[in-house]
C-alpha cells in the first residue's frame, strides 16, 4: 500500500469520525422525534376524544442541530370547543360528540368566535367552553417519547451510519 493510499484512507476515516458519525446521530434523533410527535398526537387524540387537527399544531419538534439536543414540546392548554367544529342549534351547541346545553356561539369583540355558556340566569358572567387535555398530555407525552426512542433510535442510527459509509 502506497503512502498516497494510506493518506486517503486516513483522511476518509477522520472525516467519517468528525462529520458523519455526529451527523448520523443528529439525523436519527430528528427522525425519532418525528415518530414521537406522530405517536403523541395519536395518543392524545384517542385519550381526549378530539380531532387530530386540533392537537397537531400544539405539538412542536425542536430539531437537533450540531451540539444542540432535540426536544418535543406539547402545548397543554385546553382546546376551545369552537376548534372541534361547533354548530349551534335550539338547545345548545354540538361540537363533535360533545353537547353543551344552553351554549351559544359568540363572535363579539374577540378575534375568533367561541362557544360560551352563561354561569347563572343573568347576562354575565359567561364562560368559554373548552376540552381539558393537560392530564392526557402529562401522562402520554413522556411515555411516547421514551418508547419511540427505545424502539427506533438504534435502528435509525445504524441505518444512517451504513448509508453514510456506503456514500464513500
Amino acid at each position: 500500500m502506497s503512502d498516497h493510499q494510506l493518506r486517503s484512507i486516513t483522511n476518509r476515516l477522520n472525516k467519517f469520525a468528525k462529520r458523519d458519525v455526529p451527523g448520523a446521530r443528529i439525523t436519527a434523533t430528528n427522525k425519532a422525534l418525528a415518530m414521537a410527535k406522530t405517536r403523541t398526537v395519536k395518543a392524545i387524540v384517542k385519550a381526549a376524544d378530539v380531532k387530530a387537527k386540533a392537537v397537531r399544531p400544539r405539538v412542536k419538534v425542536d430539531r437537533a442541530k450540531g451540539a444542540n439536543k432535540g426536544a418535543l414540546h406539547v402545548y397543554r392548554r385546553a382546546i376551545p370547543l369552537i376548534k372541534l367544529g361547533a354548530r349551534q342549534n335550539r338547545k345548545g351547541v354540538r361540537a363533535g360528540k360533545r353537547f353543551v346545553q344552553g351554549g351559544f356561539i359568540a363572535q363579539g369583540r374577540m378575534k375568533t368566535a367561541q362557544v360560551m355558556r352563561r354561569k347563572g340566569r343573568e347576562r354575565l358572567p359567561v364562560e368559554v367552553m373548552r376540552v381539558e387535555i393537560r392530564q392526557h398530555v402529562d401522562a402520554i407525552a413522556p411515555k411516547t417519547v421514551r418508547r419511540a426512542f427505545q424502539q427506533n433510535f438504534n435502528r435509525l442510527y445504524q441505518h444512517e451510519i451504513k448509508r453514510r459509509l456506503s456514500r464513500g
